[in-house]
């Protein structure tokens, strides 16, 4: 076995987990998805952690047929009875957000969150994931609204592909990135956009390929709205999916609580903006220079994704690089927020 001794007990214990679910597979429940560009099948080895890593991905085409591209273990201990075995790695082994140093030059990946006693890992050479919790009940109230949000991020940067913390509307010809730092009006943005007849691809994460023809996938159906921007969109009163808790100071829906049809799966990327309140009424979109988006996306995402550092900084520079950028000077107009983006867009269409 080759590596540094962190790589060498990570890929021992990554090893022993996915041979102990291999011999439980009669009972596994399998999910078949086409999340972002790639077939995922999520294999749970119960059913408890079928709602919690599935929910959010209600709107993309379940099954297919052709090549499988990742597979996804989820392993709740507390019901699957594995022996698991102690986690491998040392304190000093621990970055600041619970990724594990020391896999630099290989295809592993992994995070340990000691606090609440979960483990993501995975092998991108091999194409296998795994999430380990304890006890599904104890997942956090976000934990539901960007399931396995690291495994497809590092899935990604090892394709060319990066998440990124934002909402993404557009039409099948154009769409555009919206970026802003909590509180900016990412997501009131994002579903005023929707009203005025754009399709969604995301309110919160994204997946984005920066490659010649630049393209945003749909990763999670969620929206998240605080109770002021809520109570502005009457068609959502009363429509909140589900209680994650205290843990969370905002209301979450699917987003077919607006109406069916407002989700895609994937969308041609053409524009990214960043958003700036003005408190007048009417909303304008005002060339920005690339420097100034990728500022903006490196500092909304890069602290919410840990590892890989230096890869998702590259591709979010490539990204700023690709399309055209733009400030969105958003007013309290809702109807006019939607409208100059579909106009935008519809001038963007190619």
């Amino acid at each position: 076995m080759d590596g540094s001794p962190v790589t060498q007990s990570t890929q021992a214990f990554f090893r022993s987990c996915v041979r102990q679910a291999d011999d439980a597979s009669a009972a596994a429940i399998e999910q078949r998805i086409r999340i972002g560009p790639w077939n995922v099948i999520l294999r749970h080895m119960s059913r408890s952690t079928c709602g919690p890593y599935s929910d959010a991905f209600r709107h993309l085409k379940w099954g297919f047929d052709d090549d499988l591209d990742l597979t996804i273990y989820c392993i709740e201990t507390k019901s699957c009875g594995f022996d698991l075995g102690a986690a491998p790695w040392a304190r000093d082994d621990i970055g600041s957000m619970g990724e594990i140093l020391g896999l630099d030059g290989s295809s592993l990946s992994a995070l340990w969150d000691f606090q609440r006693n979960a483990i993501h890992m995975l092998d991108s050479s091999a194409k296998t994931g795994l999430i380990i919790i304890e006890d599904a009940e104890d997942l956090p109230g976000w934990e539901y609204t960007f399931p396995l949000r690291n495994l497809l991020h590092w899935h990604g940067l090892s394709q060319g592909c990066t998440m990124v913390h934002a909402g993404a509307v557009g039409t099948d010809n154009a769409a555009a990135v919206i970026v802003g730092v909590g509180g900016s009006g990412k997501s009131t943005t994002t579903i005023a956009c929707t009203n005025a007849g754009l399709k969604m691809a995301g309110d919160d994460f994204i997946l984005v390929d920066p490659s010649r023809d630049p393209c945003v996938y749909s990763l999670y159906s969620t929206a998240k709205l605080g109770a002021q921007s809520s109570a502005w969109f009457k068609g959502l009163h009363g429509k909140q999916t589900f209680d994650i808790g205290d843990d969370f100071e905002k209301n979450i829906f699917f987003v077919d609580a607006l109406g069916a049809g407002r989700m895609c799966e994937n969308l041609p990327l053409r524009l990214i903006v960043q958003l700036e309140k003005t408190g007048s009424k009417q909303s304008e979109l005002v060339p920005c220079g690339a420097g100034e988006i990728f500022r903006a996306c490196a500092a909304n995402t890069i602290g919410l994704l840990p590892g890989h550092r230096s890869k998702t900084l590259q591709l979010l520079a490539q990204l700023s690089r690709s399309v055209s950028c733009c400030t969105f000077r958003i007013g309290t107009d809702l109807d006019d927020i939607g409208r100059k983006m579909a106009q935008k867009l519809e001038g963007m269409a190619r």
